[in-house]
């Protein structure tokens, strides 16, 4: 009898071990099931702040690549204006739109006035050649009205243009020395000592003074 009673007790410890197990098991099932899945990709990583001002600029850009020049060259103003530097591909795009023989005058204007925008650039007297040597006449002619839209303008179109048209330059010299007297005798001396001669005669003569007895 004694036995069976330790047999019986035996049981019993194996049954609560048995239940434990099973307990244990059904609580980790459930735990997985009701878990999130971990993720089996890594997230792509965030682009940092430079990417996304360096994608801001190129979309920024694409949509000035299709308007008016005139457009870009105010925004060229703009930047310029809060010390920033405009960029050049794109600067001298609208420039070069701007001063076609053929553009129209708005855009033509708008490159003249927005003149201190690129002025320093390294492509500057190439761009302005087409279209000053095709109105060379129109630009002596009228020095004093391009000068009053941009003088500095004015005074670098000129200097493009007088080795191909020395006559015009002698025939405006009075126009060109109410602009700048100082530049326009320069002018008139890089272009020859007969063309310097002919200035003299631009100059009012200098009184001398009386002396006194």
């Amino acid at each position: 009898m004694q036995r069976f009673y330790q047999y019986q007790r035996q049981g019993r410890q194996s049954s609560g071990w048995l239940f434990d197990v099973w307990l244990s098991l059904v609580v980790l099932l459930a735990s997985m099931v009701t878990a999130p899945a971990s993720p089996l990709v890594a997230d792509p990583a965030q682009p940092s702040v430079s990417d996304t001002d360096s994608v801001e600029t190129r979309r920024e850009h694409a949509r000035f690549e299709t308007v008016d020049p005139r457009e870009i060259l105010a925004r060229a103003q703009t930047w310029q204006a809060r010390g920033d530097l405009f960029p050049a591909a794109l600067l001298r795009k609208a420039v070069e739109a701007a001063l076609q023989p053929e553009a129209t005058w708005d855009q033509s204007m708008a490159a003249i006035t927005a003149f201190d925008v690129y002025k320093d650039r390294p492509w500057v007297t190439q761009v302005l050649q087409p279209f000053v040597v095709s109105h060379a006449a129109h630009i002596l002619l009228n020095a004093d009205v391009f000068a009053r839209m941009h003088r500095t303008w004015t005074t670098r179109a000129i200097e493009v243009v007088a080795p191909q048209a020395p006559g015009l330059v002698l025939g405006t010299l009075r126009t060109l020395v109410a602009i700048d007297p100082a530049w326009a005798k320069q002018l008139a001396s890089d272009r020859g000592p007969g063309v310097s001669r002919q200035l003299r005669g631009v100059y009012p003569p200098r009184r001398c003074a009386q002396q006194s007895p």
